[in-house]
């Protein structure tokens, strides 16, 4: 790529420079991230339902969530206790870390 004289350019012409010194991939990924569009995998039943199951299992370890946060998480299934089963609701949280179950857990 072409070297940019950064010395001479404003802050939106600069970014705009680098932006487009970069590849067509580089630049999605770029536009991707800025907008909080990401590569979303494909929830199949299988898919979900290991995901589904690495959630619960990092629930059910108490070591693994803050002493705070497993109090709170205790109360709303006193308050609530379907939410432990249901699977729309836990989605939610999976959706948002993207099916990583420990972060989602968290």
């Amino acid at each position: 790529p072409e070297e940019i004289d950064r010395s001479a350019i404003s802050g939106g012409d600069l970014l705009a420079a680098e932006l487009s010194s970069l590849s067509v991939q580089e630049r999605e990924k770029v536009y991707e991230e800025i907008h909080g569009v990401i590569d979303i995998p494909e929830e199949t039943p299988e898919f979900v339902a290991q995901a589904l199951k690495d959630m619960r299992t990092a629930l059910a370890n108490t070591a693994l969530i803050p002493k705070v946060k497993r109090k709170a998480f205790d109360r709303a299934l006193f308050l609530r206790p379907s939410l432990d089963t249901d699977d729309k609701f836990l989605m939610r949280f999976l959706r948002c870390e993207r099916f990583d179950g420990e972060k989602a857990a968290l």
